[in-house]
């Protein structure tokens, strides 16, 4: 009797083990079929994706992609603006997060360029927000140097007397 309570467990727990293997693999392979579809939509295979988050769960209608030239910015469903920034324009990448984005994980970037229709943009309630931000940043300072763009930086001391 204890013997078969035992077996019973030790198949419950198995059993337990083989569904989450399951549900990480099925989670798993429909990330890998929204960067296929995302692709097939943008023409441009993508690095990187995620939408605004509400209390840390995706429920609104804005992504944000990543490739290896571009960022975008998708907002609407049924009248859809989408913002480009080529990443060898931008200048800044800053991170902010606030107490309330803190416990829930996510936090905004806001990347400052040098293009003329999006000269500041937000990444509102990303997820890992330091580790998209860095992300995006090796990927500007690939696109910088391969497209041999320098950046000179002058720094204003104030009025000269």
């Amino acid at each position: 009797m204890i013997m078969m309570k035992t077996h019973r467990r030790i198949l419950k727990h198995k059993i337990r083990k083989l569904w989450n293997f399951r549900n990480i693999r099925m989670k798993m392979i429909l990330k890998e079929k929204q960067k296929e579809e995302t692709a097939m939509k943008l023409g441009v295979e993508t690095i990187w994706q995620d939408r605004k988050r509400v209390l840390g769960m995706p429920l609104t209608f804005t992504k944000y992609f990543l490739s290896e030239d571009r960022l975008f910015l998708q907002t609407g469903v049924l009248n859809m603006k989408m913002e480009e920034v080529l990443l060898y324009r931008v200048s800044d990448i800053g991170v902010h997060v606030s107490l309330g984005q803190r416990i829930f994980g996510v936090g905004t970037i806001i990347i400052h360029s040098s293009d003329k229709s999006a000269p500041h943009l937000e990444l509102k309630n990303v997820k890992n927000p330091l580790v998209v931000k860095e992300l995006i940043h090796k990927h500007v300072e690939s696109m910088k140097t391969e497209r041999g763009v320098r950046v000179s930086e002058f720094l204003d001391d104030g009025p000269k007397e």
